[in-house]
């Protein structure tokens, strides 16, 4: 199984000037939010999924992909996380690449692989047997994605209530959970299993390395 978090966010054109940060600045953006993610993608709650984050930044048309398994969550703070996502922005990782790109036009080309499936609070309620096999998962952060550009795609919700992403997030890991314990045999269904896994969405592979 396949989970990509796609996380939308306004950020700033100035997020160039700020490479390391003792404390979360939000002049920048709420990259605190996207830290939050990460930390739930780092989390037991996902262990057995193969995921990854794509953090597609608006100010600078801009989408940063990353190999989550492959950051090493010993002892990292928030603020910590926040300055490895600073880190790829800003320069070259192991685990990270970055690709200057419209948001609609990333959208198009990762559905060519995955389902896209935008998190609204207008969607219908998620349940575990809405669960895609290979799905990229939509959210904001401060700002909703455009809604001219994600109205095409199918959406879900996980209630009336507004969330923050990060919530969000660890809800969906939740959910995650509940259907594969109450997956049946793919033989008897015709469902692939949950831990049949795809290549990763590699950003610059959007290009050939994203």
């Amino acid at each position: 199984m396949v989970v990509v978090i796609l996380v939308y966010t306004v950020g700033s054109p100035d997020i160039y000037r700020i490479r390391v940060v003792r404390g979360v600045d939000q002049r920048f953006g709420r990259l605190d939010i996207v830290a939050r993610i990460m930390d739930v993608l780092l989390d037991d709650a996902f262990k057995d999924v193969d995921k990854y984050l794509i953090v597609y930044i608006e100010s600078i048309k801009m989408a940063v992909h990353i190999d989550v398994d492959a950051v090493d969550k010993r002892f990292y703070r928030e603020v910590e996380l926040y300055n490895i996502l600073l880190r790829c922005i800003n320069s070259s990782t192991t685990f990270c690449s970055k690709i200057e790109i419209d948001f609609e036009l990333l959208l198009e080309m990762l559905q060519a692989r995955y389902e896209i499936a935008v998190l609204s609070e207008e969607g219908n309620i998620l349940f575990p047997d809405c669960i895609g096999v290979d799905t990229v998962y939509v959210v904001g952060t401060e700002e909703d994605p455009p809604k001219d550009v994600v109205a095409r795609y199918r959406k879900i919700s996980i209630g009336p209530l507004s969330y923050q992403a990060d919530q969000v997030v660890s809800y969906l890991a939740w959910i995650i959970a509940r259907g594969k314990s109450r997956r049946p045999d793919p033989s008897l269904g015709g469902l692939r299993p949950l831990s049949e896994a795809t290549a990763s969405p590699n950003v610059a592979g959007l290009t050939s390395g994203i």
